[in-house]
């Protein structure tokens, strides 16, 4: 899919049903996503086209390969346990392995790797091996280390026999009958633009699914406008009687969610540390 076609909407559509996921496109670290990284797609329909690290930990996929052939696509917030960005989020997910960049890739080179990795890929060479022969491939006619040396695999380097064969098959091509997005399980909370210390952990009430946590400035009649606009918009309803709100915490209670769970926020802030941010916590109850 290319350009107009690679809508956010239509590329998840697909992602679900491919032992493959391809993505040339741009990379992105930044403040937005506090870190943990996004991949940019076309815009469409008031969604801004960036699919991010935590949308793509709640998908359920069955590749065995994602490559992503963009910039500082390994790269993430370095956190207690390891580096939380793109890669371990396509793992979360499900994927086999997953190739990415450790900085910004220049495009010929990158063009004449990845066809080579592929090459090799289809005369029976495991991944991490393929990708070592395109490295190679390319340092020849691109002998600086900027320019070929950019790509790590995360994950097992196999190739199942169900995958070999894909791949003796012949590469590209989408589904015949392609999924539509509405079967596909997932859940993202919405957060709001303001935030920080972001984090992440699976639900203990709905297996697959994830609850979440973060830090903003916003206050906190901001904080209950943004969710009541979020979550009405989806057509959840509030359970009036359960909703809380004092001067240094809050509490939101939606039901109407796809897992069929409510939906509970709550925040506060503390009063003795003098900081303004109210720590928000969202999750299926």
């Amino acid at each position: 899919m290319l350009g107009a076609q690679a809508t956010k909407m239509e590329v998840l559509a697909q992602m679900t049903a491919v032992r493959t996921i391809h993505l040339a496109t741009h990379g992105f670290l930044d403040d937005a996503t506090e870190g943990f990284g996004s991949v940019a797609l076309t815009p469409s329909d008031g969604d801004r086209g960036f699919l991010t690290s935590r949308e793509i930990s709640a998908l359920r996929l069955n590749a065995e390969l994602i490559v992503l052939s963009a910039c500082d696509t390994a790269q993430g917030k370095i956190t207690g346990d390891g580096i939380q960005g793109l890669s371990r989020s396509f793992i979360v997910a499900g994927a086999s392995s997953v190739i990415v960049s450790l900085w910004s890739v220049p495009d010929a080179p990158t063009a004449l790797l990845m066809s080579d990795f592929y090459r090799s890929l289809q005369q029976g060479v495991n991944k991490a091996e393929a990708l070592r022969q395109a490295m190679l491939t390319t340092m020849r006619a691109h002998p600086q280390p900027l320019d070929w040396a950019a790509f790590t695999l995360v994950g097992n380097p196999d190739v199942s026999l169900t995958f070999k064969q894909a791949l003796e098959n012949g590469m590209g091509g989408a589904p015949t009958n392609r999924p539509s997005l509405a079967g596909t399980r997932y859940y993202v909370f919405p957060v709001p633009d303001k935030f920080d210390f972001y984090h992440e952990w699976p639900s203990q009430d709905v297996k697959g699914e994830f609850d979440i946590s973060f830090n903003s400035p916003l206050s906190i009649a901001e904080l209950i406008s943004f969710y009541r606009n979020a979550f009405v918009k989806e057509g959840f309803v509030e359970k009036s009687d359960l909703t809380r709100q004092e001067k240094m915490e809050f509490q939101l209670v939606f039901m109407g969610s796809p897992t069929g769970k409510d939906i509970v926020v709550q925040g506060s802030r503390d009063s003795d540390s003098g900081k303004r941010e109210c720590f928000v916590s969202v999750r299926f109850e």
